[in-house]
């Protein structure tokens, strides 16, 4: 009896270590508030190879300050990328919770690339690997950690001209472009890579559609304002505006719905295009105010 009591004690260490161990994944999404997604990449970074020439913890700062600014773009998402740099005389081994990144002293590496890494889902618990040189710019270190959280390159090069030409394959006629796209002038992540991400996770992305396909003509009276606006008379269920923008006719705020049910106010257009993109304002479902000052107002989003 007190052995099978001390076997199931030992059983049940073992399964919390494995849990506790999960647990701390490499790249990991969760959602801390409400309307509110958290993603975390972890890397450790092997400075081994390239002397006292340079300053491993200034490319560091670099590096994380140009990933944060890159990638933090909508005020609901928060990406967080801690960077570390590998002990001496330790390898990855040492470093079972993160992804690990060899640094090169070279322009490029033996494949002719400035930097490769692998490829990464989120919650997924598996290790990333790669290699970079020192040389690399901040924006390519934001390109790069999007591999981290599964994004592909949104470029090829096509033979144009009998000359090897970068194209992008996501090209923006306005805004900025993919950062997956490239690496110079204006380029920040998109709120389609978020729907990526999301994807590869297995949640949903009902907050982030939009796009107002919901089709309320079916079951609501309304009619047609001097622009050709439809506007509602009638009181939808808040559960069928999640992730929709709405105003009221004379009210010149726009609102978004959020998870809770809860309209969140836009504090302005630029904010709006963030989350919308930039045909936002062609996505609002227009109420009479009435209607607008019934449900519950969460706080702004600004």
């Amino acid at each position: 009896m007190k052995f099978k009591f001390f076997f199931t004690l030992v059983l049940i260490f073992l399964l919390v270590i494995i849990c506790a161990h999960q647990a701390a994944a490499k790249t990991i999404l969760t959602q801390p508030e409400d309307y509110s997604y958290q993603i975390q990449v972890k890397i450790v970074f092997d400075f081994s190879d390239i002397g006292t020439e340079s300053s491993p913890k200034q490319l560091l700062f670099n590096w994380q300050k140009a990933m944060a600014s890159t990638w933090n773009q909508t005020p609901t998402i928060k990406y967080n990328f801690d960077l570390q740099i590998m002990k001496a005389n330790e390898d990855c081994n040492a470093y079972p919770d993160f992804h690990c990144i060899k640094v090169i002293n070279d322009e490029k590496n033996q494949r002719g690339n400035i930097a490769d890494t692998s490829f990464v889902s989120v919650n997924s618990n598996q290790n990333g690997y790669g290699e970079w040189s020192k040389q690399m710019s901040n924006l390519s270190a934001a390109h790069e950690v999007g591999h981290l959280m599964g994004l592909k390159d949104e470029y090829h090069y096509a033979v144009i001209n009998s000359q090897k030409q970068w194209v992008n394959d996501n090209y923006k006629k306005n805004g900025p472009q993919s950062i997956m796209a490239q690496t110079w002038g204006e380029a920040s992540a998109l709120l389609e890579h978020l729907s990526q991400i999301l994807k590869q996770a297995q949640q949903t992305d009902e907050n982030l559609i939009f796009d107002a396909r919901i089709n309320l003509s079916q079951n609501l009276d309304y009619y047609f304002a001097g622009t050709n606006q439809k506007v509602y008379l009638e009181r939808p269920e808040v559960s069928m505006l999640k992730g929709v923008l709405i105003k009221g006719q004379t009210d010149t705020a726009v609102y978004l719905v959020d998870q809770t049910g809860k309209l969140r106010h836009l504090a302005n257009e630029t904010i709006a295009a963030k989350l919308a993109g930039p045909d936002w304002s062609g996505k609002i479902i227009w109420f009479s105010d009435a209607i607008i000052y019934t449900y519950q107002f969460g706080e702004p989003i600004q």
